[in-house]
């Protein structure tokens, strides 16, 4: 009974020694690639986000800005400004899901299948655009 008793102690002291070796204060070391921006703390220091992240951002925050305000239906014709002036398929597929369910919330779900619909199908003729040449012709 003491022996099975003795190894568990001696396990746990162990343990806890070695955890407690692990814990010791690491030398204040900069993350790889960080050293260029400055402390974690200084947002001004962060480098600038690629565009069409800002572009989403803003869409993002006009969203809320028409909720608030109870003109979410607005939405609608920005979100078509939007895919009328830019080809980059980051922020097309971000607003044609947008778009699909701003069309839903007056349960316009047929507006809201062919915006699906129409996203799809630039999705799919991208894919297309960058897929390998047809493999059988390799063998």
């Amino acid at each position: 009974m003491k022996k099975p008793f003795l190894t568990a102690l001696t396990f746990a002291v162990l343990t806890n020694a070695v955890s407690l070796a692990s814990a010791q204060d690491v030398p204040n070391v900069p993350l790889p690639g960080r050293e260029r921006f400055g402390p974690l703390h200084d947002i001004s220091l962060v480098p600038p986000m690629f565009p069409g992240t800002v572009v989403i951002n803003d869409l993002e925050q006009l969203h809320r800005l028409y909720a608030i305000t109870g003109r979410e239906d607005e939405m609608i014709g920005i979100y078509h400004d939007v895919l009328k002036t830019t080809q980059d398929p980051m922020i097309r597929n971000y607003v044609y899901d947008s778009l699909a369910r701003a069309q839903l919330k007056p349960a316009r779900t047929d507006d809201a299948i062919a915006t699906l619909r129409t996203s799809l199908a630039e999705d799919l003729a991208e894919l297309q655009r960058h897929a390998p040449t047809n493999l059988a012709d390799k063998n």
